[in-house]
Protein backbone atom coordinates (compact mmCIF):
# COMPACT_ATOMS: atom_id res chain seq x y z
CA UNK A 1 0.00 0.00 0.00
CA UNK A 2 1.62 3.24 -1.15
CA UNK A 3 0.92 6.95 -0.63
CA UNK A 4 2.35 9.48 -3.07
CA UNK A 5 3.21 12.94 -1.78
CA UNK A 6 5.29 15.96 -2.64
CA UNK A 7 8.14 16.35 -0.14
CA UNK A 8 9.10 19.77 1.25
CA UNK A 9 12.35 19.77 -0.73
CA UNK A 10 10.50 19.08 -3.97
CA UNK A 11 11.42 15.40 -4.21
CA UNK A 12 8.50 13.21 -5.21
CA UNK A 13 8.55 10.18 -3.00
CA UNK A 14 6.61 7.10 -2.03
CA UNK A 15 5.77 6.29 1.57
CA UNK A 16 4.86 2.80 2.78
CA UNK A 17 2.13 2.52 5.34
CA UNK A 18 4.08 0.00 7.47
CA UNK A 19 6.62 2.48 8.89
CA UNK A 20 9.22 2.02 6.15
CA UNK A 21 8.46 5.45 4.69
CA UNK A 22 11.13 7.34 6.64
CA UNK A 23 13.81 4.81 5.70
CA UNK A 24 12.78 4.98 2.07
CA UNK A 25 12.69 8.80 2.07
CA UNK A 26 16.22 8.96 3.52
CA UNK A 27 17.49 6.47 0.93
CA UNK A 28 15.96 8.40 -2.01
CA UNK A 29 17.17 11.75 -0.64
CA UNK A 30 20.69 10.34 -0.15
CA UNK A 31 20.76 9.08 -3.72
CA UNK A 32 19.55 12.35 -5.19
CA UNK A 33 22.05 14.36 -3.16
CA UNK A 34 24.98 12.91 -5.14
CA UNK A 35 23.26 11.93 -8.39
CA UNK A 36 24.04 15.14 -10.30
CA UNK A 37 27.67 15.13 -9.19
CA UNK A 38 28.26 11.46 -10.04
CA UNK A 39 26.85 12.00 -13.52
CA UNK A 40 29.63 14.56 -14.15
CA UNK A 41 32.43 12.10 -13.30
CA UNK A 42 33.86 11.06 -16.67
CA UNK A 43 34.72 7.50 -15.67
CA UNK A 44 31.10 6.91 -14.61
CA UNK A 45 29.59 8.21 -17.88
CA UNK A 46 29.13 4.69 -19.26
CA UNK A 47 27.51 3.27 -16.12
CA UNK A 48 23.95 2.02 -16.56
CA UNK A 49 21.22 3.77 -14.48
CA UNK A 50 20.70 0.77 -12.18
CA UNK A 51 24.48 0.59 -11.57
CA UNK A 52 24.54 4.34 -10.83
CA UNK A 53 21.81 3.79 -8.25
CA UNK A 54 23.96 1.17 -6.53
CA UNK A 55 26.95 3.55 -6.54
CA UNK A 56 24.80 6.38 -5.12
CA UNK A 57 23.69 4.06 -2.30
CA UNK A 58 27.26 2.92 -1.57
CA UNK A 59 29.31 6.14 -1.53
CA UNK A 60 30.15 7.64 1.83
CA UNK A 61 30.91 11.35 2.19
CA UNK A 62 34.22 12.18 3.89
CA UNK A 63 35.42 15.72 4.70
CA UNK A 64 39.11 16.63 4.74
CA UNK A 65 40.46 19.97 5.98
CA UNK A 66 43.06 21.81 3.90
CA UNK A 67 46.52 20.31 4.48
CA UNK A 68 45.21 16.88 5.51
CA UNK A 69 46.91 13.81 4.06
CA UNK A 70 44.07 11.82 2.48
CA UNK A 71 46.19 8.95 1.18
CA UNK A 72 49.72 8.09 2.35
CA UNK A 73 52.31 6.72 -0.06
CA UNK A 74 53.19 3.13 0.88
CA UNK A 75 49.99 2.42 2.84
CA UNK A 76 47.58 -0.36 1.94
CA UNK A 77 44.82 0.81 -0.40
CA UNK A 78 41.51 0.56 1.41
CA UNK A 79 39.37 3.23 -0.30
CA UNK A 80 38.67 4.90 -3.64
CA UNK A 81 37.84 8.63 -3.62
CA UNK A 82 35.79 10.88 -5.89
CA UNK A 83 36.47 14.57 -5.29
CA UNK A 84 33.05 16.24 -4.94
CA UNK A 85 34.35 19.66 -3.91
CA UNK A 86 37.68 21.30 -3.16
CA UNK A 87 41.14 20.72 -4.56
CA UNK A 88 43.80 18.12 -3.81
CA UNK A 89 47.23 17.15 -5.11
CA UNK A 90 49.37 14.01 -5.34
CA UNK A 91 52.97 13.82 -4.11
CA UNK A 92 55.38 10.97 -4.83
CA UNK A 93 58.98 10.21 -3.95
CA UNK A 94 60.86 9.59 -7.24
CA UNK A 95 63.05 7.06 -5.42
CA UNK A 96 62.96 5.53 -1.96
CA UNK A 97 64.39 7.93 0.62
CA UNK A 98 64.04 11.01 -1.60
CA UNK A 99 61.63 13.86 -0.84
CA UNK A 100 58.21 13.79 -2.45
CA UNK A 101 57.48 15.95 -5.50
CA UNK A 102 54.09 17.13 -6.77
CA UNK A 103 52.83 14.80 -9.49
CA UNK A 104 49.22 15.75 -10.12
CA UNK A 105 46.43 18.09 -9.07
CA UNK A 106 42.80 17.12 -8.58
CA UNK A 107 39.62 19.16 -8.87
CA UNK A 108 35.90 18.47 -8.63
CA UNK A 109 35.01 15.36 -10.61
CA UNK A 110 38.49 13.79 -10.41
CA UNK A 111 39.15 10.51 -8.63
CA UNK A 112 42.12 8.92 -6.91
CA UNK A 113 43.08 5.86 -4.91
CA UNK A 114 42.17 3.37 -7.63
CA UNK A 115 45.69 2.14 -8.43
CA UNK A 116 46.25 0.34 -5.12
CA UNK A 117 42.76 -1.17 -5.28
CA UNK A 118 43.27 -2.43 -8.83
CA UNK A 119 46.79 -3.79 -8.33
CA UNK A 120 46.80 -4.76 -4.66
CA UNK A 121 50.11 -2.89 -4.34
CA UNK A 122 50.74 -0.25 -1.65
CA UNK A 123 49.68 3.34 -2.37
CA UNK A 124 51.91 4.73 -5.15
CA UNK A 125 51.59 8.36 -3.99
CA UNK A 126 50.30 10.53 -1.18
CA UNK A 127 47.29 12.78 -1.76
CA UNK A 128 46.80 15.97 0.24
CA UNK A 129 43.81 18.30 0.50
CA UNK A 130 44.89 21.66 -0.97
CA UNK A 131 41.62 23.23 0.21
CA UNK A 132 38.81 21.83 2.36
CA UNK A 133 37.57 18.80 0.40
CA UNK A 134 34.44 16.71 0.30
CA UNK A 135 35.15 13.28 -1.11
CA UNK A 136 32.80 10.41 -1.79
CA UNK A 137 34.49 7.15 -0.93
CA UNK A 138 34.01 3.50 -1.75
CA UNK A 139 35.76 0.79 0.23
CA UNK A 140 37.85 -1.87 -1.56
CA UNK A 141 35.13 -4.54 -1.66
CA UNK A 142 32.42 -2.16 -2.89
CA UNK A 143 34.82 -0.62 -5.44
CA UNK A 144 35.61 -4.05 -6.93
CA UNK A 145 31.96 -5.11 -6.94
CA UNK A 146 30.52 -1.92 -8.45
CA UNK A 147 33.37 -0.61 -10.59
CA UNK A 148 34.89 -3.93 -11.63
CA UNK A 149 33.48 -3.60 -15.17
CA UNK A 150 35.35 -0.27 -15.50
CA UNK A 151 38.68 -1.78 -14.44
CA UNK A 152 40.31 -1.59 -17.90
CA UNK A 153 39.34 2.07 -18.29
CA UNK A 154 40.61 2.89 -14.79
CA UNK A 155 43.93 1.15 -15.45
CA UNK A 156 44.36 2.96 -18.77
CA UNK A 157 43.70 6.33 -17.07
CA UNK A 158 46.16 5.66 -14.23
CA UNK A 159 49.19 7.89 -14.63
CA UNK A 160 50.62 8.25 -11.09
Amino acid sequence: FFFFFQAEDGIRDVERSRGLGDVYKRQVHGRMKYENFLKTVKILSTVEPYEMTKIMDAVKPVMFKAGTEIIKEGDEGLDFFLLESGEAYAMKAPEKGMPQVKMMEYQKGNYFGELALLSGAPRAASVFAKTDCLCLSLDRHTFKRLLGPLERILQRNTKV
